[in-house]
């Protein structure tokens, strides 16, 4: 969406969970969603300097819900 792209990224080894990476047009990491798989909560952690434009942010927690 609009140079916008998600990548789904496992972690076992630290978290446990599954986190959904949202990546800029110039590909740098802006945010992620991470869901616990020892709790079932999910998080939202922007990266530090992001400005999303709304629609952008709505896309990527829409997204991220499902994981």
């Amino acid at each position: 969406m609009d140079g916008y792209r998600l990548v789904v990224a496992s972690d076992v080894a630290e978290r446990d969970g599954l986190g959904l990476e949202l990546y800029d047009a110039s590909g740098r990491l802006v945010a992620e969603i991470f869901r616990d798989d020892r709790s079932g909560s999910r998080s939202f952690t922007p990266h530090s300097g992001t400005t999303l434009p709304l629609p952008i942010l709505e896309w990527f927690v829409s997204e991220g819900a499902k994981l």
